[in-house]
């Protein structure tokens, strides 16, 4: 039998409203699931049943409130939910790539910058992590007039396809995706969807929220139910 790389048990979250009068909102409860090696699943459900809430935990953005997330990668084996900030940062280095729905813009670096950036903390050469960006940029069909510019007036799609490049420029054992598809058109889809068949076949653990269902058909082995506590 697999060891999972993902392993969540029993997770929760609860937000408090200390401006509100300490106001708590449940947004996770009871929330279990696996992902092996080489297997993609979709977290499934309505609009604030805290999918995202889910992603983040798992990237290590929130800290829940119960419950473990065990990740293996890199011959470690990590409780997120109780690692310190030096561990959490050098597994985002080195195991977890987060597609979110929502570009982080650095004023003044270039679109091409922004996506190598990755793959230059994981140690590669500035040639040969600029060449990658360069090959996802294009295949991404973002136009390259608009690598050596920095993409904080970018259209929404635009924006999209550099967030996706920087998400996947690097593999990664562990692949977390914020709506990748989303704002895009239907060829630039169909790329997204091979890019995570592409990293799914070369063994990476995905844990995506897919609101079309053309992606999440196309992609997920199976789907993990979410819903409002």
């Amino acid at each position: 039998m697999n060891t999972p790389i993902i392993e969540v048990r029993n997770l929760s979250k609860t937000f408090v409203l200390h401006q509100q009068g300490g106001v708590a909102i449940e947004a996770l409860s009871g929330i279990s699931f696996s992902v092996d090696a080489g297997e993609c699943v979709a977290l499934h459900g309505p609009s604030g049943a805290g999918k995202s809430t889910l992603l983040r935990a798992l990237y290590g953005n929130y800290l829940p409130t119960g419950g473990s997330i065990r990740v293996r990668c890199g011959g470690e084996d990590v409780d997120i939910t109780s690692a310190d900030p030096r561990t959490v940062i050098r597994l985002r280095r080195g195991c977890i790539s987060y597609v979110s729905q929502f570009l982080r813009v650095i004023p003044r670096v270039s679109t091409l910058d922004l996506v190598a950036e990755p793959l230059l903390e994981a140690g590669e050469g500035q040639a040969a992590a600029r060449s990658r960006a360069e090959g996802l940029l294009a295949r991404l069909n973002l136009p390259e007039r608009l690598w050596h510019i920095a993409p904080a007036t970018f259209s929404g799609g635009e924006q999209q396809r550099v967030n996706i490049a920087r998400g996947f420029i690097r593999p990664s054992p562990i692949l977390l995706l914020d709506e990748p598809t989303a704002s895009l058109d239907g060829a630039n889809r169909q790329v997204v969807i091979d890019l995570i068949r592409e990293a799914r076949g070369n063994g990476a653990a995905i844990v995506g929220i897919f609101h079309a269902d053309v992606a999440r058909e196309a992609v997920a082995d199976r789907t993990i139910p979410v819903r409002r506590p």
